[in-house]
């Protein structure tokens, strides 16, 4: 005598509701239903949850990512187009906090710049 099963129970017209399926056995009493918290699937259970992990991710790519860019503009900016020195190029994203100033800085200013582009790169 094999377990047969009774008919789903039905949230909406034509759907049945998967987790409130009842199966019931030779005797004809239900058997154990797992509710969604008992689910695990193995994906899950592989991967332990990290706190950190995100903010770990962020600290790491950050720098990396910022000065890649930043060799990239100063790479194109100098060498391919000619248009600007490294120096002049970072006084120019200076620019946005000390206006024509940044120009009469120095490599200060130039720095700045820096500092800057790396905060831009960390939003």
């Amino acid at each position: 005598m094999g377990a047969t099963r009774s008919e789903p129970t039905r949230t909406s017209p034509g759907r049945p509701d998967l987790l409130a399926a009842t199966f019931a056995t030779a005797s004809g009493s239900p058997a154990e239903i797992l509710q969604p918290d008992q689910i695990m699937t193995s994906a899950t259970a592989a991967v332990p949850y990290q706190a950190n992990s995100l903010l770990r991710r962020i600290l790491i790519t950050w720098p990396v990512v910022a000065v890649l860019d930043a060799l990239y503009v100063t790479l194109v900016f100098h060498f391919i187009r000619a248009t600007a020195t490294p120096m002049r190029l970072w006084q120019g994203v200076a620019r946005a906090i000390l206006d024509k100033a940044a120009f009469d800085g120095g490599a200060s200013t130039a720095l700045l710049g820096l500092a800057l582009h790396f905060c831009v790169a960390l939003g």
